[in-house]
């Protein structure tokens, strides 16, 4: 939760997976997931979303083809397409825009994790019961992992963020 933002302006923040430890544990990792779907792909390089086109096997098996081989820059430049329901339409961008704009979200978890329990409404910081908040010195580790077509997964590691507070969770 970041207590300085309004509700509906992002203050709460929910990360795909944080991984906490034990009791004893010195480290924690921040996951932010993107699935990036063969049809969007098919549609950005198609330049919009082809809503009486549906591509063929044959040509999504092709694009599956060439994004197994594809070094990272190249795939960085590829178009693609999925629908936003925030801003409920069709959008376009790049895999490199997704990849910049999902670590960038990464890094905003990380500074309110920082801040260890948010106890107040007004604070920033983890505010979920499950997770205990201990004042002991640790590392937040942060990563952005993007599956692609299926065929290939990249990955943006953070910088890791020394914090004073560790975390374990409460699940039985």
């Amino acid at each position: 939760m970041d207590g300085k933002k309004q509700k509906g302006d992002g203050r709460y923040a929910f990360p795909d997976i944080f991984v906490v430890g034990n009791d004893n544990s010195e480290s924690a990792v921040v996951l932010e997931l993107k699935d990036i779907h063969l049809s969007g792909l098919w549609n950005g390089a198609h330049g919009g979303w082809a809503k009486w086109t549906i591509p063929s096997y044959e040509e999504l098996e092709a694009l599956a083809e060439k994004v197994a081989v594809m070094d990272e820059a190249s795939m960085d430049k590829m178009w693609y397409m999925y629908w936003s329901d925030r801003d409920n339409k069709y959008t376009s961008t790049t895999i490199g825009k997704m990849r910049k704009d999902a670590l960038a979200q990464v890094k905003r978890y990380v500074k309110v994790i920082k801040k260890g329990r948010a106890e107040k409404f007004e604070d920033s910081g983890v505010r979920d019961p499950r997770v205990t908040v201990k004042r002991t010195d640790s590392t937040l580790f942060s990563f952005v992992l993007m599956a692609v077509g299926g065929q290939r997964i990249l990955y943006e590691a953070g910088k890791p963020e020394k914090m004073k507070f560790s975390y374990s969770s409460t699940l039985a």
